[in-house]
């Protein structure tokens, strides 16, 4: 039986609509919007890079090729090049399959002016550094992204993207530019590209079950791919909210504290946007895929103030001024309580006035506690504080001095500090070396071998060509047993 398209609604005429159109049509709409995190990132970004140059090739806008030369008896005058209109590369490692002919960056760079290329390219070389990726960098002598800065792509192959009128707001001010270098670098390091490809194909598939219970409530397509459309946009701009909060932490963490930059910087820029957008809250904020300006503005304050505490605080300990420290740590932790570096602090000080492990352990677990989960300054904004290794180390002694030994080496893995974590590792394991014992990704039979060394002293390694090759020249080499599972593994052949 053949369906007749005039043929009035019927329940199931209705539900077959909705699943090949409203369904579909929900499918559109989500798709439309799946990669607007942001800003349009799909519309000038390549996602992903290495796959879509074509997405960033719109941008970089070629001049019209000059008309053919009229045939004469003189050669015609060459015509005149026109300047390059658009994006170009200007630092960064070429993008593999990304041709740009080497004019456009110099056009670029001269009708943007060295006062704003200038910064931006010392911004993006300091924090690239100690951020341990370099993404390309573009700049744009037009307004292609309506006053914004963008990011895509992984840290192998990443995008930032710097319009004309966003170095026209920042005007230049390096401490600013690096408040958003960082920060799109941080969308880049924390993989958001990804992260949010992958959230939003799982909330288009949820809205799409939204909008199906919503018809079979209410019996109408329109208000079911409403409904779902809703749960999208909703759920979409909550995740992206996350994500900016994250990258506006870890890149004052960069920015600030690793590169060095003026903290102002950030609460500056932030200043600048609020009066260039007056009345950017007028949008609900569960639409929002930003945080809003005052509470960015505020977050930033704080940072700032927990950040010239801490700098006070470690010249107060470097040069032996208890007194002077115990003062501050007063008005540190009466404003800030939640700062893990005022807790380290505080329990470096009692350290030096009581003897109980307890009451030193109990100010180190505060501070590791807030380095860990804190809803006051954020987790990224502080995870590269010095302070953050010495808690956990000096947890783990504290620990180790009540008895808790177990306790202690847990804290061992806690420590992003190669010199800090080999430090402690030879305090909690007296007389062991370890050998390769990086890159174990979970445990198994025989990943991790042992030997005894001449000197009574204990070897590990979880690399077989370590085990196979090390200490060649001794006559009798180490024996080395597979540890925890020994009748899983055949032991190496020495050499």
């Amino acid at each position: 039986m053949t369906s007749d398209p005039t043929a009035p609604d019927t329940e199931s005429a209705k539900k077959s609509r909705l699943i090949l159109f409203g369904g579909g049509g929900l499918t559109v709409l989500i798709l439309a919007g799946l990669f607007f995190y942001g800003s349009s990132i799909e519309e000038f970004v390549v996602r992903p890079v290495k796959a879509n140059f074509e997405k960033l090739e719109k941008l970089v806008v070629q001049s019209p090729p000059p008309a053919a030369a009229k045939p004469a008896t003189a050669p015609a005058p060459k015509p005149e090049r026109k300047p390059f209109v658009g994006c170009a590369q200007i630092d960064g490692p070429e993008l593999p399959g990304f041709d740009q002919p080497p004019e456009n960056a110099a056009d670029v760079m001269a009708t943007i002016g060295d006062k704003f290329i200038a910064p931006l390219k010392s911004a993006y070389q300091r924090i690239s550094i100690v951020a341990k990726i370099k993404p390309a960098l573009f700049a744009c002598n037009n307004d292609a992204l309506g006053l914004n800065a963008v990011a895509s792509g992984t840290a192998q192959y990443g995008v930032i993207i710097f319009d004309l009128p966003m170095l026209q707001l920042l005007d230049g001010n390096e401490d600013e530019t690096a408040a958003v270098m960082a920060h799109e670098l941080s969308h880049v390091l924390l993989d958001h590209s990804r992260l949010g490809y992958k959230m939003n194909s799982n909330l288009a598939s949820r809205a799409q079950t939204v909008a199906l219970d919503n018809y079979q409530k209410s019996g109408s397509v329109k208000k079911a791919i409403n409904r779902g459309k809703l749960y999208f946009d909703v759920e979409s701009a909550r995740f992206s909210r996350i994500m900016e909060r994250e990258a506006d932490d870890k890149g004052f963490s960069m920015a600030v504290i690793l590169a060095k930059y003026d903290a102002e910087g950030f609460k500056n820029f932030v200043k600048k946007m609020m009066r260039r957008f007056p009345s950017s809250g007028d949008r609900p904020l569960y639409l929002n895929t930003h945080p809003g300006f005052l509470e960015r503005l505020d977050k930033a304050d704080i940072l700032i103030i927990n950040q010239k505490h801490t700098d006070f605080a470690q010249a107060l300990y470097n040069r032996g001024d208890w007194n002077g420290l115990s003062e501050h740590l007063k008005t540190w932790l009466d404003e800030i309580p939640d700062s893990g570096a005022a807790w380290y602090y505080q329990g470096r000080l009692i350290a030096r006035t009581t003897k109980s492990p307890a009451k030193i352990s109990m100010a180190y677990e505060k501070a590791v506690s807030f380095y860990s989960e804190n809803a006051t300054l954020g987790v990224r904004s502080q995870e590269d504080q010095r302070e953050r290794d010495d808690a956990w180390f000096y947890l783990s002694m504290a620990l180790l001095d009540e008895g808790y030994e177990n306790e202690s080496r847990n804290c061992l893995r806690r420590i992003s500090s190669r010199e800090k974590f080999q430090a402690l590792q030879s305090i909690l394991y007296p007389g062991i070396s370890f050998v390769s014992v990086s890159g174990m990704t979970e445990p198994r039979a025989g990943n991790l071998l042992a030997a005894r060394k001449e000197d009574g002293g204990k070897l590990f390694t979880n690399d077989r060509a370590t085990a196979a090759s090390y200490q060649p020249n001794q006559p009798i080499p180490p024996a080395w047993k597979a540890f925890r599972f020994p009748s899983a593994v055949n032991r190496p052949t020495p050499p």
